[in-house]
């Protein structure tokens, strides 16, 4: 055999084993970039196809804005889903509503029946209802989208390597304050024990409650807000153990009982529990919580420090009459602010629909939060999940300046329940139902924070004891 023909001999199985190492090793990105959701890989990179129909199915839920009527917000979602038409003609957005966020429990029971959501609106602190079903939205997130999140929201609504809800808003528990026997806080919002009781020698005396600090008792949040500020967690991890050691426990607990011994919370709870809002409008109390976002938009009303119609025109000028602070703590330092986040969730069907329908349902998913997300945060004093829309929304939401930037303070320092729908929920029956019932006696000075802390990891530990979460979650 010749030079010549020995080298073409050898150039064509280069050329055969460089196809083939290119084809394989396109197949293997190929197969690297798929999603694997229950039994179908989705790829993330399938485009729309712009001649083809997509019928995209949204779960949503009358949400109470205080001032809004519910019909002006399904208003906003449906000029919300006519911009995205516009841009994408083929794709029809439809809304089912229920009264309330759909339960992990009833939208697992739909998507195995066939009749589930594309999208649903989760709230109350579920983030990843199935595995099975859910679809990671990282994939389909741009970078600019995904470093624009704040820390906080990403690792609220993040497991392993997935984000895996489009945020709409934070949503926190506060305490509030008269801002002119708190200014001192008022710049920073962690608010410290030490001096709380520095403070109380500046102010009158308090009225007939015999205490300072108004609080209701049988709120979950009243405990859980000091825990999660010292210790920056979650009562429970993403598996669901308790989180908090016997000492954690213990020292938020002497936060309240220490509170109640220097007379700035009074020991008759249920009293103070039922007039807590009376005597803090009258001024007989100087700080209140904990405070919902409901509550929030109540006290700043009534104050006139928020400015609140349907349009959100410019904010009040002026000083604050009320501070926003954080729950009371040990030292003033904030480890962690109690809250959860509002979200889209997407959702494969039962029978695949096709990864191009993935991808319009994901934009669809992507527009709302974005669009309807900051709207709603603007109107219920909730926090965008964006920093790029911090400035815009302080103007928005109708806020005195200070207040708006207390709210992104604590937002930054946000500790989510677990992101497991499961276990957030177990978390929540958790405190609820062995939490809150030794919170009287602690407040009452019969039971110390030590044996609180013990009853706590005794009962926690009990109640987890009889809940095993379902094998295809996390």
């Amino acid at each position: 055999m010749s030079f010549r023909r020995r080298a073409s001999v050898w150039i064509g199985l280069l050329l055969v084993v460089a196809a083939l190492f290119g084809g394989g090793r396109y197949y293997y990105l190929w197969q690297k970039r798929l999603l694997r959701v229950g039994d179908v890989a989705i790829d993330p990179l399938r485009a729309i196809e712009p001649t083809k129909a997509y019928d995209v199915l949204v779960w949503e839920y009358d949400l109470y804005i205080p001032g809004v009527n519910p019909e002006l917000r399904r208003a906003a979602l449906e000029a919300a889903a006519a911009e995205l038409q516009e841009l994408h003609p083929n794709i029809r957005i439809r809304f089912e509503w229920f009264e309330g966020s759909p339960s992990a429990e009833r939208l697992l029971e739909a998507l195995e029946a066939g009749v589930g959501p594309d999208i649903a609106a989760l709230a109350g602190g579920a983030v990843l209802v199935d595995t099975a079903y859910q679809v990671p939205v990282t994939p389909y997130m741009q970078a600019a989208t995904r470093e624009d999140l704040l820390p906080a929201v990403a690792a609220a609504v993040g497991s392993g390597e997935h984000l895996w809800v489009w945020p709409r808003w934070i949503d926190m528990t506060v305490w509030v304050g008269r801002a002119a026997s708190v200014r001192e806080l008022a710049d920073r919002p962690a608010l410290g024990v030490d001096e709380l009781l520095q403070l109380r020698q500046t102010w009158h005396a308090p009225g007939s409650s015999g205490s300072p600090v108004v609080y209701q008792v049988y709120d979950p949040a009243l405990f859980l807000a000091v825990a999660v500020g010292i210790t920056g967690r979650s009562l429970l991890t993403s598996d669901g153990a308790l989180a908090w050691s016997r000492d954690e426990i213990a020292r938020a607990a002497g936060v309240l009982s220490g509170m109640a011994s220097e007379g700035l919370l009074s020991r008759d709870a249920d009293e103070i529990s039922r007039t807590r809002l009376r005597r803090f409008y009258e001024g007989e109390a100087h700080l209140m919580g904990p405070v919902n976002r409901t509550l929030l938009h109540h006290v700043l009303s009534f104050f006139g420090d928020l400015t609140h119609d349907a349009e959100r025109i410019a904010p009040p000028e002026g000083m604050a009459e009320v501070a926003i602070l954080s729950a009371p703590l040990p030292d003033g330092r904030l480890l962690g602010q109690y809250g959860t986040v509002a979200s889209y969730a997407v959702f494969r069907r039962t029978d695949h629909a096709g990864d191009d329908h993935t991808q319009a349902v994901m934009q669809v998913a992507q527009h709302l939060s974005r669009r309807m997300g900051y709207w709603e945060a603007a109107n219920l004093l909730a926090v965008p999940p964006y920093a790029s829309s911090l400035t815009s929304w302080s103007r928005d939401a109708g806020l005195i300046q200070e207040q708006a930037e207390a709210l992104i303070v604590l937002a930054e320092r946000l500790a989510a329940p677990p992101v497991d729908a499961y276990w957030s929920l177990i978390e929540q029956r958790a405190a609820e139902e062995v939490i809150v019932p030794l919170l009287p006696d602690l407040i009452r000075g019969e039971i110390t924070a030590e044996r609180f802390a013990e009853e706590v990891v005794r009962g926690v530990q009990s109640f987890l004891a009889t809940r095993t979460a379902p094998a295809s979650t996390l």
